[in-house]
């Protein structure tokens, strides 16, 4: 399993190390440049304590900087950390999921007034699959993998959704939700990509639910 968390992490991590230590550097050579002026002031013509004082907030609001700079990057950092401990844990988003061979479990929604309800399988293509009828109200479900001719599909990405009834009347469908694993976070462009089994991708705030890998 590969994990994509840390080339891109590292990378980002060792370009805020460099920011930083270039502000401390300018910091350490702001300090010995007031120092210096301190020291070698003309006693018989002192430097106005007006402009030790404009020197002194300048001073501050630099040393501030840093401090709230050095902070961000630990943010950022451990915010990664956090978001790459997600590997291996099973994601529910809208959809699609991966077949590999075992059942998948399935989260339903029909309309709040279907007296009837089927779920629809399409694969990568978009053809439609595989087809059965759901028992409201159910809200899970566990998609056997079967096609309409009650073999099993060969392992790949699907599409799942469900259309809703009223009397035998079609009122409606909408995407149900499966669960695929996560195999690699990669971080770009201030966003967080999540790839997951089947090579699927799909951005952080897209995921529905988390759960451990059983």
């Amino acid at each position: 399993m590969e994990i994509g968390t840390q080339t891109s992490g590292a990378g980002t991590k060792s370009n805020n190390q460099t920011e930083t230590k270039k502000e401390n550097s300018q910091f350490t050579l702001f300090l010995k440049l007031m120092t210096a002026q301190a020291k070698n002031q003309d006693p018989l013509n002192p430097s106005d304590p007006t402009d030790f004082a404009s020197q002194l907030a300048t001073f501050t609001q630099v040393e501030q900087q840093i401090k709230a700079n050095t902070l961000l990057e630990k943010m950022v950092n451990n915010a990664k950390l956090s978001t790459a401990s997600l590997i291996g844990k099973n994601a529910r988003i809208e959809e699609k999921g991966y077949f590999d061979g075992t059942s998948i479990r399935l989260t339903v929604n029909p309309d709040k007034g279907a007296t009837s309800a089927t779920l629809i399988v399409k694969n990568a293509d978009g053809k439609e699959v595989a087809k059965e009828k759901i028992e409201l109200p159910s809200k899970t479900i566990d998609w056997s993998g079967k096609g309409t001719d009650g073999k099993v599909l060969d392992a790949g990405v699907y599409s799942f959704s469900v259309e809703s009834f009223k009397d035998g009347k079609s009122i409606g469908e909408n995407y149900a939700e499966a669960y695929s694993e996560i195999t690699e976070v990669t971080f770009a462009d201030k966003k967080t990509l999540l790839t997951l089994a089947g090579d699927q991708t799909v951005l952080l705030d897209k995921i529905k639910g988390l759960r451990e890998n059983s």
